[in-house]
């Protein structure tokens, strides 16, 4: 809720390229998990991590947009995900420590990102000015 409901508007609100919003909230969510890295508790690659984090609020952002500012379609995605990565054991604690499905998972997710940012690139603008 936090990244989504609060932190999110309110960088585009505050931004003149509000294309970038998602790109802080991704380093600061990313930032955010620190602490499982910091104990080992998780396995993915930090940096992966970090441009997962990133990519994943593009798809937040989107995922907003498209549902008039619902935060459940964003809650949604956020556990569809988590649950997806066990269940089909791409998170690499769940699969020897292989970390190439979730890589794989990333990079995915990244094409869908430039696919989707170049199709909307006109209406970023226009939805981050009616949140003025």
């Amino acid at each position: 809720l936090g990244w989504r409901g609060y932190l999110y508007p309110f960088l585009c609100n505050q931004m003149k390229q509000s294309y970038l919003a998602p790109l802080f909230v991704g380093v600061i969510w990313g930032v955010w998990h620190y602490h499982y890295f910091w104990f080992g508790e998780m396995e993915v690659p930090p940096a992966w991590f970090l441009m997962g984090c990133i990519v994943e609020s593009y798809i937040y952002s989107n995922l907003l947009k498209w549902s008039n500012d619902n935060l459940f379609s964003a809650m949604i995605y956020h556990f569809a995900w988590n649950l997806f990565v066990h269940v089909f054991a791409i998170n690499p604690v769940d699969n020897r420590g292989n970390s190439l499905p979730y890589i794989i998972l990333i990079v995915l997710e990244t094409l869908f990102c430039f696919f989707t940012l170049k199709h909307n690139e006109r209406t970023d603008r226009v939805y981050c000015e009616n949140k003025k």
